[in-house]
């Protein structure tokens, strides 16, 4: 069995959701609003992660300059980037995991980290009032795999 089948494999039974690839590529939906996107890229033997940020419409009343600045965050803590699919088309947060070179372990936590970059970026971008809540009310001893996600 491939890695990245046996890595689906042991996700699913974490999750307690059938999980398989369909044509390379396997939709997870985590909640309402979280429709995590594994493709599985043979060539690179590595797993490219996405989620939809900002549907077509929303994508273009965003402010371009804290997108950019989102995506700098994103890129210095190695949690993705933030992608347009065409010129007016959805924005994703997107990420290559090159499972090859990765324990299952490593791959689960990576996914975790993923997930709530997620959810961050998606306060910053429509809540930032929240954001700026959510970051006040975390406990001084907690320390993540990544720090939060703040811009000026």
């Amino acid at each position: 069995m491939a890695r990245s089948d046996e890595y689906l494999r042991r996700l699913s039974e974490t999750l307690g959701l059938p999980l398989a690839f369909e044509e390379g590529v396997c939709a997870i939906a985590l909640d309402d609003s979280l429709i995590l996107s594994i493709a599985n890229d043979i060539d690179r033997a590595s797993w490219m992660i996405s989620a939809v940020l900002a549907d077509e419409g929303e994508a273009g009343s965003l402010d371009p300059h804290v997108c950019l600045h989102l995506n700098f965050l994103l890129h210095a803590r190695d949690l993705g980037a933030i992608a347009l699919a065409a010129h007016y088309g959805p924005m994703f947060l997107v990420h290559r995991l090159p499972i090859s070179q990765m324990s299952y372990e490593a791959v689960a936590s990576r996914l975790e980290d993923f997930i709530e970059a997620w959810r961050l970026v998606k306060l910053r971008l429509f809540f930032p009032e929240q954001a700026d809540a959510v970051d006040a009310a975390a406990p001084e001893s907690y320390e993540p795999t990544n720090p939060p996600i703040r811009y000026a």
